[in-house]
């Protein structure tokens, strides 16, 4: 299956975990402070070529008040930013 990273996204940092080659377990890798948009895009790309991850997982808030609204779609936004720049199957 190959190894999944896990992306927790915040508005200051973003938490990453990467998951065992089965896809079973996951361990934290790091913690990515937030600099701008592009940036923050780029640097999980480079870190997924780098570690050659298949898949990728994206946790997002439900939406329950316009502020979970608005943290979701920058969420969205950047989910759909790493699909453009070549990201394979991501799920949110």
């Amino acid at each position: 299956m190959g190894r999944i990273l896990a992306l927790d996204i915040g508005d200051v940092r973003i938490g990453l975990a990467i998951s065992d080659l089965m896809g079973i377990i996951a361990n934290p890798l790091e913690t990515y402070t937030r600099k701008e948009f592009s940036k923050d895009v780029q640097y999980i790309i480079n870190l997924a070529k780098e570690r050659g991850w298949t898949l990728s997982l994206v946790g997002c808030q439900k939406i329950s008040t316009i502020k979970t609204a608005f943290k979701r779609k920058k969420c969205v936004s950047l989910l759909m930013s790493l699909k453009s720049c070549g990201a394979k199957k991501l799920f949110l």
